[in-house]
Parts: C-alpha cells; sequence; structure tokens
C-alpha cells in the first residue's frame, strides 16, 4: 500500500491543477465582464455619453432632428428644455420635457417608463398625397409601458384648422399581442374625456374601446362612444344627451377602401338653439339619416331635418320646416336628389345637386318667396327665382336671383382661400335700391373692406318700416382682429328722413393700433334739426361706449321726437352745446348750456334706452327765462319776447291737443330751477320745478315761483293712461303784493295789501281749454289789510261828484277793511258764491259767471255806496263778451231809466232833474271778521278735489 500511495498523490494533483487554471480564468473573466459592465454603467450614467448620442443621433437624421438644453443619463431622468424634429409627417415642437424609467426593466426584454411629461406640444401634420396602406403588423419588439404620460398644452395644426386641448394624463403600454392606451384625463374646449382603447397587435387588429365626454360644467351634455369591429373595419357607435335633446350616431367605416364610408345611420330630436345661445332663435329639431354601401361601394341613402316649431325672425324662430335629400353612387360621383327645402310659410325651394371630382353644384328653385314668412314686417311676396350653390375644397360659390312683382334680389359671392368675396348683393322694390360689394377675410386678421351705394332707399318698399328716401354711399375697410382697425367714410345727400329732409356725412378712422378707439366727425341735418357730434367711439365693434362733443340746434325742441324718440314739447329757435357721454344703453348730456328762445339753459341730461319705457332724467338751470319760451308746454306759440298767442285767434286758452303717444314714450325726472322769470306783465322770481313722469302721469310737484313779493306753491298732475287726461291742481297763493300784481290799479297812489289764496281743481280733457272748460272746484282768495285808489273806487260807482273832487284835491289812499272771494268752479263755469271787497266808504260786490267752455264773460261789478253825493250815476259795471273781446261798460238800463226820470221831473220843474242822481249813501259796513276767518279756513283745509 505503501508503493501505491504516491501514485495516488500524484495522480490528485495533476487535476487539481488544471481546475485551478480553469478558475482562474473565469475569476478573470468575469473580472473583465465587471469591470467592463461597470465601466458601461458608468459611461451610461454620464450626461456627456447622453448628449453624445443625442449629438450622433441628430446627425444621422440629417439635420432635422434639433434640441437645446439637454440634460440627465441614459439610466435615469432625462429633461430636454426643446425638442424639434420634422419629417414627411409635418413638424413636432416638444417644450420642457422630462421622462423617468427603469432601465432594470431591460433585463427581462420591457422598457418601463415611470413618468414622462412636457409642457408643451405643438404638433404640425403635412398634407399627405400617398395612398393610405394598412400596416403588416403592430408588434413591438419589446414590451413596454408608460404608467404616468402628461401634457400640459396639445396643439394640433393640420388642413382642417388649428386645435388645442389641454392638462392630458395618459398612460400607454404594448407586448407582441396588443396596444393599450388610457386617457385618465383631458380638458378640451368641449369638455372633460375620459377613454380606454385596446387595439391588437396582428390584422385584422381586434378595436375595443369606450370614450366618454362630459360637459364643464355637471349635467350639460354628456357623449359616450364605443368603437369595435378592427382596424380594418372599425364601428364606431355614440350616444348623447344635451339637454333636452338627444342623439345616436352609428359609423361603419373602411379607412383603407378609397370610398371609406360603410354605414351612417343617425337619429336626433329635440335640438332647441335658443337653450345654448340666448341670441339664437327658437326651434325644435330632429333628424334623422341613413347611408348604407353597395357591393360596389356605391352609397344609396335618405337624410332629413325637420323642424316642429317653425316661425319668423321676429318671433325669434327659424323660417324653416323640413329639409330632405336623397343620396346616390360614389362620392366621386355622388347624386343629390330630391332636394327639398320647406320654409313654411316663407316658401319652398326644390331642386336637385351632385358632386363630381370633388366639386359640388346644387341648383335650387322657388316660385312661392314670401319675405313676410321671414319676417313679419316684411311685404308678402311670391318671389320667383334661382338658387345656385358650387365649388370644390378650395372654393364654394353662392348665387341668387330673384325677381317678380317689382322686386329683384341678386346675390354672388364666393368663399376662396379663407376670404369670403362678394361681387355682388342688390336689392330693389320698386325704385328703392341697394347695392354693396366686398370682401371680408376669415383668417386671424378678419380683413375687411366694404363698399355701397343706395338710391333712393326708402324702407317701406320692403314692409312696414318707417318711409324715407335715402341717397347714399359709404365704404368700409379695415380688420377686426387682433385689435379693431376700421377707416369709414358714409355721405348722404338729397335724402328724407323721419319725413324730414335730411343729408349728412361721416368719417371714422382707428386712433392707434393697439386699442380699438376710433376717432368719428359727424354732421347731420334733418328738417330744422342739426346736429355735430366729434370725438371717440371706445368701443365700436359693439357700439356701447362714446365720447363726443356735441352741439344740437334748430327751430323747435318737439322735432327731437321725430329724429330720436325723445318727447319734448314745441320750443323757439335753440341751440344746445355740451359733452354727449354714452355708456350701454345710457347716454348722457354732460355740462350743456345754450339757449331757448330768448332763454338761456344749462344742466345735464340723461336718457336710458334700456328701461321700459326710456327713461329721462335732467337737471335744468336757467338764470334768465322768457317765460313764453315755455308756450308749446301749454299748447301756445310764442309770438314776441314775453308774449304768446294761441294758433285760434278767436280764443285765449290755448286748445292744441297733447301727445298722449309722447306721454307714454318715455319715464322722466326733470328738476329746473330759475333764478329770474320773465313774462309779459309782471317778472317772476325764484322758480322752482320737480316733474316726474312715470307711465303715462305726469306730476310737477312742486311746481313752485315768487311774484309780487309773494310766493305760489302748486302741486299739478296730468294722468294720460286713458284716451282723455285727467288733471288736478292745488295752487296756493302766499302774500302777493297787490301794488305789484295788479299795478294797473294804481293811478297815482300805491294799492297795497297783501293777498292769500288756494285753487283746487279737478278736470278732464287733452288741451288747457278742454281741461279749463271742464273744470270743477274752488278758489278761494282773501285780502285782510290794504289800501286802495280813492278814485279808482268813486269810478266803480260812477260819482261824479266825488270823482271830480278828488280830481281837485288829488288822489288819496284808502283803507282796505278785506277783499274775500269764494269761487265755485262747475263743469268750466265759475261762479262767485262771495265776492266783496269792502273799504272805508264803498263796499264791491261781484256776481255773475265766466264760462271757460266757450270763453265768455256775464258778469257784474256792484258798488254800494257808504257816504253821499249829489251827481252820481249808481250803475252797475257790467263786464261781458269774450275772453278775447271783453266789453267793460256801465249798466245802461239802469242809466237810461234814471236819466228818464230826470228829464220827466225837469219838465216839471227844471231843479228836480237832479234828483234821481243823488246818492244818499248809508250802506253798513260788510262783516269783515267772519268772513276773512272763514276764507282762511277754506285755504287751510285739505285738499279735497271732486272726481
Amino acid at each position: 500500500m505503501s508503493t501505491d500511495a504516491p501514485m495516488f498523490d500524484e495522480d490528485r494533483k495533476q487535476p487539481s491543477g488544471k481546475h485551478s487554471g480553469r478558475m482562474r480564468k473565469v475569476a478573470i473573466s468575469a473580472g473583465v465582464v465587471a469591470a467592463l459592465a461597470g465601466v458601461g454603467l458608468w459611461v451610461l450614467s454620464r450626461e456627456e455619453t447622453l448628449i453624445w448620442g443625442a449629438e450622433h443621433a441628430a446627425a444621422h437624421t440629417g439635420g432635422r432632428l434639433h434640441y437645446a438644453g439637454l440634460r440627465g443619463a441614459l439610466l435615469g431622468a432625462i429633461e430636454v428644455r426643446e425638442l424639434r424634429y420634422e419629417d414627411k409627417f409635418g413638424r413636432i415642437a416638444i417644450d420642457d420635457a422630462r421622462m423617468t424609467w427603469r432601465p432594470i426593466g431591460l433585463l427581462i426584454g420591457r422598457i418601463a417608463v415611470g413618468s414622462m411629461s412636457a409642457k408643451t406640444v405643438r404638433l404640425e401634420l403635412a398634407k399627405s398625397e400617398e395612398d393610405k396602406k394598412p400596416p403588416e403588423s403592430l408588434r413591438v419588439p419589446l414590451s413596454f409601458a408608460v404608467t404616468d404620460f402628461q401634457i400640459g398644452s396639445l396643439v394640433v395644426t393640420n388642413a382642417a384648422g388649428t386645435h388645442a386641448i389641454h392638462d392630458l394624463t395618459a398612460g400607454f403600454s404594448g407586448n407582441r399581442k396588443q396596444l393599450h392606451a388610457e386617457v385618465k384625463s383631458l380638458a378640451t374646449q368641449y369638455g372633460k374625456l375620459k377613454g380606454d382603447l385596446k387595439l391588437g397587435a396582428d390584422a385584422p387588429f381586434p378595436l375595443d374601446g369606450v370614450i366618454e365626454l362630459k360637459s364643464p360644467e355637471d349635467g350639460i351634455y354628456a357623449a359616450t362612444m364605443k368603437l369595435e369591429g378592427s382596424l380594418m373595419n372599425p364601428v364606431a357607435s355614440l350616444e348623447a344627451k344635451a339637454r333636452e335633446a338627444s342623439a345616436s350616431v352609428k359609423l361603419a367605416l373602411a379607412p383603407y377602401d378609397a370610398q371609406p364610408l360603410t354605414e351612417l345611420k343617425f337619429s336626433a330630436k329635440d335640438f332647441d338653439p335658443s337653450a345654448w345661445m340666448t341670441t339664437a332663435p327658437a326651434a325644435d329639431l330632429s333628424g334623422e339619416g341613413h347611408i348604407v354601401t353597395d357591393a360596389g361601394r356605391g352609397l344609396s341613402g335618405l337624410v332629413m331635418l325637420t323642424n316642429s316649431k317653425p316661425g319668423t325672425v321676429d318671433e325669434k324662430r327659424l323660417p324653416f320646416v323640413r329639409f330632405s335629400t336623397a343620396l346616390q353612387g360614389l362620392p366621386a360621383n355622388l347624386a343629390l336628389n330630391e332636394i327639398e327645402f320647406d320654409l313654411g310659410d316663407a316658401g319652398r325651394f326644390t331642386g336637385t345637386g351632385g358632386m363630381k371630382d370633388d366639386e359640388f353644384d346644387v341648383k335650387l328653385t322657388t316660385s312661392n318667396l314670401n319675405l313676410r314668412g321671414v319676417q313679419k314686417r316684411l311685404n308678402a311676396t311670391r318671389l320667383a327665382g334661382q338658387l345656385a350653390l358650387g365649388g370644390d375644397v378650395e372654393t364654394q360659390r353662392v348665387k341668387l336671383a330673384l325677381g317678380p312683382q317689382g322686386y329683384r334680389v341678386r346675390l354672388a359671392a364666393a368663399l376662396r382661400d379663407r376670404v369670403a368675396l362678394v361681387d355682388e348683393a342688390y336689392a330693389r322694390a320698386g325704385k328703392a335700391e341697394a347695392t354693396t360689394r366686398g370682401r371680408i377675410a376669415l383668417d386671424a386678421n378678419r380683413d375687411f373692406a366694404i363698399s355701397g351705394r343706395l338710391a333712393n332707399f326708402d324702407p317701406s318698399q320692403f314692409g312696414k318700416y318707417d318711409s324715407a328716401q335715402i341717397n347714399s354711399r359709404f365704404e368700409f375697410k379695415g380688420q377686426l382682429e387682433p385689435v379693431i382697425q376700421v377707416a369709414a367714410n358714409v355721405n348722404m345727400t338729397d335724402s328724407r328722413l323721419f319725413g324730414l329732409p335730411a343729408s349728412a356725412t361721416g368719417t371714422i378712422r382707428s386712433k392707434h393700433v393697439d386699442h380699438p378707439e376710433v376717432a368719428m366727425d359727424v354732421s347731420l341735418r334733418a328738417g330744422d334739426t342739426r346736429v355735430s357730434a366729434k370725438g371717440t367711439m371706445k368701443d365700436p365693434a359693439r357700439m356701447q361706449s362714446m365720447d363726443l362733443s356735441l352741439t344740437l340746434a334748430g327751430g323747435s325742441l318737439d322735432e327731437l321726437y321725430k329724429v330720436v324718440g325723445v318727447p319734448l314739447p314745441p320750443t323757439p329757435p335753440y341751440r344746445i352745446s355740451g359733452r354727449l357721454v354714452q355708456s350701454g344703453q345710457v347716454w348722457e348730456l354732460r355740462r350743456f348750456a345754450g339757449v331757448v328762445g330768448d332763454s338761456d339753459l344749462s344742466g345735464t341730461f340723461r336718457l336710458d334706452r334700456g328701461r321700459t319705457p326710456q327713461f329721462m332724467k335732467a337737471d335744468l338751470t336757467s338764470r334768465r327765462l322768457d317765460l313764453a319760451d315755455l308756450a308749446g308746454f301749454i299748447g301756445a306759440e310764442k309770438t314776441a319776447p314775453g308774449k304768446i298767442a294761441t294758433p285760434q285767434t278767436a280764443r285765449v286758452l290755448p286748445d292744441t291737443p297733447y301727445n298722449l303717444e309722447k306721454l307714454k314714450t318715455a319715464d322722466a325726472d326733470v328738476r329746473f330751477e330759475g333764478q329770474r322769470v320773465m313774462t309779459e306783465k309782471l317778472p317772476i322770481d325764484d322758480m322752482s320745478a320737480h316733474l316726474i313722469l312715470k307711465n303715462g302721469v305726469l306730476t310737477l310737484a312742486p311746481l313752485n315761483f315768487g311774484v309780487a313779493d309773494g310766493k305760489v306753491v302748486s302741486d299739478i298732475t296730468l294722468d294720460g293712461t286713458k284716451s282723455v287726461i285727467a288733471s288736478r291742481a292745488d295752487v296756493r297763493v302766499q302774500s302777493l303784493q297787490l301794488g305789484k300784481l295788479l299795478p294797473q290799479l294804481k293811478i297815482s297812489k300805491a294799492s297795497v295789501g297783501e293777498m292769500d289764496g288756494r285753487v283746487k281743481l279737478a278736470a278732464h280733457g287733452n288741451s288747457v281749454a278742454a281741461m279749463l272748460g271742464s273744470a270743477s272746484g274752488d278758489t278761494s282768495l282773501v285780502v285782510e289789510e290794504g289800501e286802495v285808489s280813492d278814485l279808482i273806487l268813486r269810478l266803480s260807482n260812477l260819482d261824479l261828484a266825488n270823482t271830480l273832487l278828488v280830481l281837485l284835491q288829488g288822489d288819496r289812499s284808502i283803507p282796505i277793511r278785506c277783499m274775500v272771494a269764494d269761487l265755485e268752479w262747475n263743469h268750466g263755469v265759475v261762479r262767485p258764491r262771495e265776492f266783496i271787497f269792502d273799504t272805508q266808504h264803498t263796499t264791491l260786490i261781484g256776481e255773475g259767471r265766466a264760462n271757460f267752455k266757450d270763453e265768455t264773460l256775464n258778469m257784474r261789478l256792484v258798488a254800494k255806496p257808504k257816504g253821499k253825493s249829489l251827481v252820481s250815476l249808481r250803475g252797475p259795471i257790467n263786464v261781458t263778451g269774450t275772453f278775447a273781446n271783453p266789453s267793460v261798460m256801465p249798466d245802461l238800463a239802469r242809466l237810461s231809466a234814471r236819466g228818464v226820470a230826470g228829464a220827466a221831473l225837469a219838465a216839471v220843474a227844471p231843479p228836480l232833474a237832479v234828483v234821481p242822481f243823488i246818492q244818499l249813501g248809508g250802506d253798513q259796513d260788510a262783516q269783515c271778521g267772519p268772513l276773512v276767518q272763514s276764507a282762511r279756513q277754506r285755504i287751510r283745509s285739505p285738499a279735497q278735489l271732486p272726481q
């Protein structure tokens, strides 16, 4: 055994050495691999390696790839500030992108991206002329998964336009069998979108998915679309609900065939445009259609749209009842048969059309187009003519020609390169013509240029509009976006507006390139009214804001009612200047000043057309007002400074009726302050008035003024809500000085004394004459102390002896004990219940009546002397005649009787002839105390006016 042992040891040593050598080689190889792996990982983790790879990729694309601000590593997060790439598909631009991924997944053949994001992505898709071919396979060499994919803003531009979506959050995954995409959230201009889509990797690429869209506000609308079939033959089914409307659509396609449509079936009901846009007309629209493909891929089907609630545009409805057509043929040669466009009461168009070689051509005819069915104010017509539509993808054309019955309508227009071109738009009715032409670009700037002409244009020839005759030329040009720019010229000559001869000129020019303000300079003459306005229009697109320097002049302010619908009374010629400011429907004439007749006028005037009825508010002042300039308020007219007259010279009271329409076209709140008011006989000062007009009821409360060192306080109401105005007046007279109120009583001595009183009247009528002719109520006047001319009192009794004595000795003042007047108004007839004027030696009593209905007088003044006179005719003085021609004479019958008696006595004995003319006197003083007390109680009592 000892001899075998060494041999055994040697045999063991030999295998052990070989094994060690192999282990060393493995260890060395592993170390090299580990070193290489470490070096590789180190290299891949370097930002320089990322940049080198990016530069190599950019060079390999031939300059189609550009980047900036790249940083990170291939084994970690990668960020790039700008990334641009372009190829046959178009261009893509990515800003502020970031990606994090887990490279260890590559060990099992999977790319795992934790997150991928970009602030903005802009994709411009080029138009492709190549035929679409289905993919051979959608298998991916490595499975992948993008857990969190985010884009802040995605803008896609193609031939159809530019579309933007925001805040996209999605996830993607794929393998050799299937691709999967999930849209977790997406904000579009139409609402919030979510979706899930699965697509097989092998032909025919099975398709299964669902997309949901909800309105930004909950409950407005929602839609769900299911995707089925395959990529080669997809089928989409849509169910939508929008407020009261609903719709369903089934669409089957063969996207890689020359004719891709396989089937289209849709139905919709209860759609009302006004529920979506307040300015849109109301309707109840429903529709249905079914288009299918035959074995040769030809199309056939029927499309129909109906409206169960038609109407006219002034009723805020659509003048449309039904549209239908039948389709037949291939898209390259598609016939549109039996086209019917039923407009209800507006008429009907019928015709045929079709599409061939990418061009469409539709011809429709009508024999009964009724314009009144479109707008009720238009005339009823039975126009006949043709409507032609045609064009291709690049250019669309429309031609309209309508005739008979004295009307001509022509339109020739086209849409080309996103520019609407109107070669001619012409309308004629009778002798009235309107022609225009121009262009409007539908690009970002919205450039426009329009010019035209109106010749003898009369809107009443087309319908129930105010008659006019306009001869005008106009031109407008500019752009609407991003800031409106406009230049316009308008010139009108030899025309009639508002029933008045008219002419006008106007220019509008933009003031800045970065602000929409425009400068305007407009002059208008209509009848005697002349308007010039110069200033700034701040919002030309909506015409809701202006700031203008305005000058207004004319023969009478009431002519403005015809021009602008502002109810104002007739006045003498006027001229007013001020600052006119518009804010929406509110117009304000600020700090205006001017003259009306012989009066100055200043203040502010505000008109709110946004209210119904329109509302006027004014604060007016005058330093010197000629009351005759306000004669138009009572239906009279001014004849000279301080004087007025009625249209009928035989009458005194103005009988021109008030315009009830004016009372109802506006509400008003007007305050007036007049420092000095001039009248024909005496001045008025400190006039203050507050006029309220509401719903046809006019109130002057107060209407106060100072006169004869006293004051008149008035409260007046005119109710114009019915066909005849009902009026009420309560007028208080306070401390009027008789000497200034009735200066004609003064001969050589001043008449003094203070008068108080009250006038309470109720009446009806549409003119001042009619109101006073129907007035009922009471008038109370009282003078408690004062003095009066002795000469006047002697003459009132025809006391010749004492009158001669006064003339020889000189006039003197006689104390007034009292004056009391209690007058009754009964349907326009005024009678004194009591009229007493009591002095030291004479009591005057008034009797009779004054009739305001026919303006006649039948009154007399009876003097009862308290003293003696040797020669006194003692005849009452009669006041008769009319207001326009009164007669004041002694009672001739009584004078004649005394004369006959004197003659008879003279025949007996001549000295006895004076006996009938001797006045013995002896009348007693009036009971002034009780009379004055009773009168003052009537003055102070609450106003109780008859109904």
